[in-house]
């Protein structure tokens, strides 16, 4: 018997009664009618739908960290680090990106972004902005757009490596890559 599901990034699982969460969840409760559903996310609003308790199968919110007083108690408590928000000169440009279920889709997306000039005008643009930095992450649109950021930074002389699904062993595994970002001998983590 299964009483408890248990979905992280549940903003991603569709308001949809014909997609695979969907069907999977009515599968599960039909087993057992009382299974209770609960989601972790740290985006609650999701485009198209509005917050993730309009739809249908989230109804309440048992903890709510992302008001600013909440942000403020991880920062305090140290789960996180103060953010340090500097405005950019590089654009990324969405329009025509295309959507489905109100969300950006992530091949649309990295087609949109993964360009030599503006991978090459944001990384420059960091550079200038990050020179005390010892640690810096980087978010990329997909796989093939960290490959080409993690390509671009090393053309430069800098340290970098990626983190993705479908990386293997390259550099070693995910750990090694990990470790060499947490000791410094990577300084870009994509």
């Amino acid at each position: 018997f299964i009483d408890l599901i248990l979905i992280d990034e549940c903003h991603l699982v569709s308001d949809n009664e014909a997609s695979q969460y969907r069907k999977l969840i009515q599968a599960l409760s039909v087993i057992n009618p009382n299974i209770k559903v609960v989601g972790f996310s740290a985006t609650p609003y999701r485009m198209g739908l509005g917050h993730l308790t309009d739809g249908t199968l989230f109804t309440d919110v048992c903890f709510d960290g992302c008001s600013l007083e909440a942000f403020n108690w991880f920062i305090d408590q140290g789960y996180l680090c103060p953010l340090i928000t500097r405005p950019t000169h590089t654009v990324l440009d969405t329009k025509g990106v295309k959507k489905q279920g109100g969300v950006f889709q992530k091949k649309s997306m990295q087609i949109a972004v993964n360009k030599a000039e503006i991978t090459a005008a944001a990384i420059d643009e960091a550079i200038d902005g990050m020179a005390e930095r010892d640690h810096i992450l980087v978010f990329a649109s997909g796989l093939e757009h960290a490959e080409d950021i993690t390509a671009y930074l090393e053309s430069i002389g800098e340290k970098a490596s990626y983190v993705h699904s479908k990386m293997g062993d390259t550099f070693g595994g995910l750990d090694a890559v990990l470790d060499a970002f947490k000791d410094g001998e990577i300084r870009w983590l994509v």
